[in-house]
Protein backbone atom coordinates (compact mmCIF):
# COMPACT_ATOMS: atom_id res chain seq x y z
CA UNK A 1 0.00 0.00 0.00
CA UNK A 2 2.77 2.30 1.10
CA UNK A 3 4.68 1.61 -2.48
CA UNK A 4 1.25 2.60 -4.55
CA UNK A 5 1.01 5.56 -2.09
CA UNK A 6 4.45 6.80 -2.94
CA UNK A 7 3.95 5.87 -6.77
CA UNK A 8 0.77 8.13 -6.81
CA UNK A 9 2.79 11.10 -4.67
CA UNK A 10 5.00 11.44 -7.85
CA UNK A 11 2.20 11.44 -10.80
CA UNK A 12 0.36 13.78 -8.41
CA UNK A 13 0.97 16.08 -5.98
CA UNK A 14 -2.49 16.81 -4.44
CA UNK A 15 -1.84 12.82 -2.91
CA UNK A 16 0.32 14.07 -0.52
CA UNK A 17 -2.64 15.47 1.22
CA UNK A 18 -3.78 11.48 1.32
CA UNK A 19 -1.37 10.68 4.24
CA UNK A 20 -2.63 13.24 6.58
CA UNK A 21 -6.44 12.96 5.91
CA UNK A 22 -5.68 9.50 7.10
CA UNK A 23 -3.92 10.16 10.54
CA UNK A 24 -6.75 13.17 10.66
CA UNK A 25 -9.79 10.77 10.57
CA UNK A 26 -7.88 8.29 12.62
CA UNK A 27 -7.10 10.97 15.50
CA UNK A 28 -11.19 11.97 15.14
CA UNK A 29 -12.08 8.40 15.27
CA UNK A 30 -9.87 7.85 18.19
CA UNK A 31 -11.23 11.12 20.28
CA UNK A 32 -14.91 10.25 19.05
CA UNK A 33 -14.31 6.53 20.75
CA UNK A 34 -12.90 7.76 23.57
CA UNK A 35 -15.74 10.79 24.51
CA UNK A 36 -18.60 7.51 24.27
CA UNK A 37 -16.69 5.35 26.30
CA UNK A 38 -16.08 8.01 28.89
CA UNK A 39 -19.28 9.50 28.74
CA UNK A 40 -20.95 6.02 29.11
CA UNK A 41 -18.45 5.18 32.08
CA UNK A 42 -19.23 8.48 34.19
CA UNK A 43 -22.94 8.03 33.64
CA UNK A 44 -22.56 4.52 34.66
CA UNK A 45 -20.24 5.61 38.13
CA UNK A 46 -21.68 9.09 38.55
CA UNK A 47 -24.12 9.82 41.28
CA UNK A 48 -27.82 10.75 39.59
CA UNK A 49 -29.97 12.72 41.87
CA UNK A 50 -34.14 11.71 41.81
CA UNK A 51 -36.99 12.24 43.27
CA UNK A 52 -40.50 10.49 42.75
CA UNK A 53 -43.29 8.48 44.32
CA UNK A 54 -45.76 5.58 44.60
CA UNK A 55 -49.47 4.79 45.09
CA UNK A 56 -49.84 1.66 46.79
CA UNK A 57 -52.99 -0.51 48.01
CA UNK A 58 -52.04 -2.30 51.19
CA UNK A 59 -53.30 -5.69 52.09
CA UNK A 60 -53.09 -6.73 55.37
CA UNK A 61 -51.58 -10.32 55.26
CA UNK A 62 -51.80 -11.38 58.83
CA UNK A 63 -51.50 -9.87 62.19
CA UNK A 64 -49.65 -11.16 65.64
CA UNK A 65 -50.09 -10.18 68.65
CA UNK A 66 -47.13 -9.71 70.94
CA UNK A 67 -46.34 -10.59 74.64
CA UNK A 68 -46.47 -6.91 75.27
CA UNK A 69 -50.01 -6.17 73.75
CA UNK A 70 -48.25 -4.69 70.72
CA UNK A 71 -49.70 -5.91 67.41
CA UNK A 72 -47.23 -7.18 64.09
CA UNK A 73 -48.84 -6.59 60.80
CA UNK A 74 -47.61 -8.36 57.83
CA UNK A 75 -48.38 -6.70 54.91
CA UNK A 76 -48.66 -7.23 51.11
CA UNK A 77 -48.89 -3.49 49.04
CA UNK A 78 -49.60 -3.12 44.98
CA UNK A 79 -49.60 -0.31 42.76
CA UNK A 80 -47.26 1.72 40.99
CA UNK A 81 -43.85 4.03 40.80
CA UNK A 82 -42.93 7.42 39.04
CA UNK A 83 -39.52 9.37 39.14
CA UNK A 84 -38.36 12.46 37.32
CA UNK A 85 -37.13 12.73 33.80
CA UNK A 86 -33.35 12.69 34.77
CA UNK A 87 -33.51 9.36 37.05
CA UNK A 88 -31.99 6.04 35.73
CA UNK A 89 -34.63 4.37 37.32
CA UNK A 90 -37.67 3.72 35.42
CA UNK A 91 -41.68 3.67 36.05
CA UNK A 92 -43.28 0.70 36.78
CA UNK A 93 -45.52 -1.90 38.69
CA UNK A 94 -44.09 -2.41 42.15
CA UNK A 95 -44.99 -5.15 44.64
CA UNK A 96 -43.90 -5.01 48.46
CA UNK A 97 -44.08 -7.18 51.45
CA UNK A 98 -43.34 -5.32 55.19
CA UNK A 99 -43.87 -5.77 58.35
CA UNK A 100 -45.50 -2.71 61.15
CA UNK A 101 -45.53 -3.13 64.42
CA UNK A 102 -48.40 -0.99 65.85
CA UNK A 103 -49.12 -0.69 69.87
CA UNK A 104 -52.39 -1.60 71.55
CA UNK A 105 -53.81 2.30 70.69
CA UNK A 106 -52.83 1.73 66.88
CA UNK A 107 -50.04 3.86 66.77
CA UNK A 108 -47.56 2.33 64.63
CA UNK A 109 -43.94 1.93 66.38
CA UNK A 110 -41.78 0.93 63.49
CA UNK A 111 -42.10 -0.61 60.06
CA UNK A 112 -39.60 -2.19 57.85
CA UNK A 113 -40.02 -3.91 54.34
CA UNK A 114 -38.96 -4.38 50.91
CA UNK A 115 -40.33 -3.44 47.25
CA UNK A 116 -39.83 -4.71 43.55
CA UNK A 117 -40.59 -2.74 40.66
CA UNK A 118 -41.17 -3.88 36.99
CA UNK A 119 -40.50 -1.13 34.92
CA UNK A 120 -41.53 -1.64 30.71
CA UNK A 121 -39.15 -3.22 29.30
CA UNK A 122 -38.89 -6.19 32.45
CA UNK A 123 -36.16 -5.18 34.32
CA UNK A 124 -36.27 -4.86 37.94
CA UNK A 125 -35.22 -2.46 40.69
CA UNK A 126 -35.07 -3.21 44.71
CA UNK A 127 -35.36 -1.77 47.76
CA UNK A 128 -35.48 -2.17 51.36
CA UNK A 129 -37.56 0.93 53.41
CA UNK A 130 -38.17 1.48 57.58
CA UNK A 131 -39.76 3.76 59.14
CA UNK A 132 -43.83 4.41 59.84
CA UNK A 133 -44.89 7.82 57.96
CA UNK A 134 -41.65 8.50 56.98
CA UNK A 135 -38.08 7.05 56.65
CA UNK A 136 -35.05 5.67 54.97
CA UNK A 137 -34.52 3.48 51.52
CA UNK A 138 -32.25 1.87 50.02
CA UNK A 139 -31.44 0.34 46.23
CA UNK A 140 -30.33 -3.04 46.91
CA UNK A 141 -30.21 -4.72 43.41
CA UNK A 142 -31.86 -5.11 40.48
CA UNK A 143 -31.97 -7.09 37.03
CA UNK A 144 -30.94 -5.92 33.09
CA UNK A 145 -30.06 -2.08 33.06
CA UNK A 146 -30.47 -2.02 36.93
CA UNK A 147 -27.75 -4.81 37.50
CA UNK A 148 -25.13 -3.48 39.93
CA UNK A 149 -27.23 -0.04 40.68
CA UNK A 150 -27.09 1.02 44.29
CA UNK A 151 -28.21 4.19 45.84
CA UNK A 152 -30.80 5.60 48.51
CA UNK A 153 -32.52 8.60 50.06
CA UNK A 154 -35.88 8.86 51.99
CA UNK A 155 -39.43 9.19 52.03
CA UNK A 156 -42.39 10.02 53.17
CA UNK A 157 -45.99 9.53 53.22
CA UNK A 158 -47.90 12.04 51.60
CA UNK A 159 -51.55 11.30 51.71
CA UNK A 160 -52.91 8.09 53.76
CA UNK A 161 -56.79 7.12 52.70
CA UNK A 162 -58.69 5.40 55.68
CA UNK A 163 -59.14 2.36 53.02
CA UNK A 164 -55.88 1.12 52.79
CA UNK A 165 -54.42 3.28 50.20
CA UNK A 166 -51.45 5.70 49.82
CA UNK A 167 -49.13 7.61 47.92
CA UNK A 168 -45.41 8.23 48.91
CA UNK A 169 -43.05 10.81 47.91
CA UNK A 170 -39.53 9.61 47.77
CA UNK A 171 -35.84 11.38 47.12
CA UNK A 172 -32.24 10.57 47.13
CA UNK A 173 -29.49 9.22 44.23
CA UNK A 174 -28.82 6.18 42.31
CA UNK A 175 -25.56 5.21 40.62
CA UNK A 176 -26.02 2.69 37.60
CA UNK A 177 -23.83 -0.41 37.38
CA UNK A 178 -21.86 -1.22 34.51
Amino acid sequence: LRSLLSLRRASNPQTNLIPLIMKLLTLTLSLVLAVAVGVSSVSAQDAVEIDGGNALIQKVASTTELPNGNVLLSVKSNGFTWTNAEAPIGNGSITCSGSTVMSAEGEQLSGAGSCRVLDAEGDTWTIWWSGTTSGDWALTGGTGKYAGASGGGTWANTVAYADNKQMNSWMGSITMGM
